[in-house]
Order: structure tokens, then sequence, then C-alpha cells
């Protein structure tokens, strides 16, 4: 059966990466396991579970690979990629904020450039969470791969579980048709 919602979040594979603000996007897929109470099962390229129409995928492929992933997955569950909603971190954006968007480019972003590039098109919707902002001379390849200051971990988590809000709406009412932004504290 098709997927009416898949979800994969973007991140790197291994424990070394697990707190990394590049893994904001598989922090927002575990949260999803916590509230469905669903553990993953790996498949090929991807970690993933599923909850009636809706699939949840973590890519086990490195962040500049991802594109690999969705191909496997879409070969193994098809679906439109329209359904696909990316989920990844952007450190233009401010700490907290999540803007998501139905299409558009891939904003610099070596995942995203890898799923539009395997994909052949950009046409599909992304949820990105803020990670910002990059601090001024500072290499974007080194910060993204840092972790989140003791500071900052309380708003990363109020930002994933807004993203895991948003997401578990979207799976009743289906994908807004506009692009939004929406700031952590105040989703509702």
């Amino acid at each position: 059966m098709a997927p009416s919602l898949a979800v994969i979040g973007l991140g790197n594979p291994g424990d070394e990466y697990r707190n990394t603000r590049h893994n904001v996007g598989f922090m927002v897929c575990d949260q999803l396991a916590e509230e469905f109470r669903s553990d993953f099962r790996k498949k090929g390229l991807f970690d993933f579970f599923r909850k009636g129409n809706l699939i949840v995928v973590k890519s086990l492929t490195f962040m500049n690979e991802t594109g690999k992933a969705v191909t496997h997955l879409r070969n193994k569950f098809p679906f439109d990629i329209s359904f696909l909603l990316a989920v990844a971190d952007d450190f233009n954006l401010s700490l907290g904020k999540i803007r998501y968007r139905v299409s558009g480019s891939d904003g610099g972003h070596n995942g995203l450039a890898s799923i539009i590039e395997n994909a052949g098109t950009q046409e599909f919707p992304r949820l990105r969470l803020g990670i910002g902002p990059l601090p001024e001379n500072f290499p974007a390849e080194k910060f993204v791969l840092s972790s989140f200051s003791k500071q900052e971990r309380e708003t990363v988590k109020s930002m994933v579980s807004g993203a895991a809000e948003l997401i578990l709406s979207w799976t009743h009412s289906g994908l807004p048709g506009s692009n939004t932004t929406f700031d952590a504290g105040n989703i509702q």
C-alpha cells in the first residue's frame, strides 16, 4: 500500500553524530517513534516504521547520499515524490524556528541536494528546522557537525517536539498548500 505521507529525517548515521545539529531530522523521527510507541526496522538503506499510511524513515547513508535512500524507499514502497516530507536542519534559520516549504531549491543543504538529484525534481515538501545562526568566520561543515550547547538544548527539545506535532496533525489534515514559518514555542 502506498503511503499518504513518507517522512524522511535527514542526518548522519552513527553514535558520533547522534546529537549534532545536522541530525535534528533524525531527532524528529525519533520523537515520532516515541509518540507512536514504534521501533525502527532496517530495510536496506534506511530504518523505518509504518503506522497505517504514514512511513517514517531515517537514512542509513550519510547526508550527502540521502537521495539514494529515498530512491530505495520509493522502490520498496512506491509513492509519488510529492508525498515525501524531508525534515532537515537549516543554519540560516534561528534556533527554534521551523519553516515549511511546498517545494524549492536545496538552499545549500547537501542532503536536500542529493534528494533533488536522485528524484529528478525539487517538487517535494520540506520542513527545515533552525539550528542557527552560523557564527561569523566559522566553517559551516564544522558548525553542522557540532553538538548543541547546554543552553540550547531546551529550545532544541521544543523545536523537535513542535515539528513532530506538526507532522502528526498533517497525517490527519494533509500537508499545507502554502509556505509557512513557525516558532517552536507557539505551535498549536
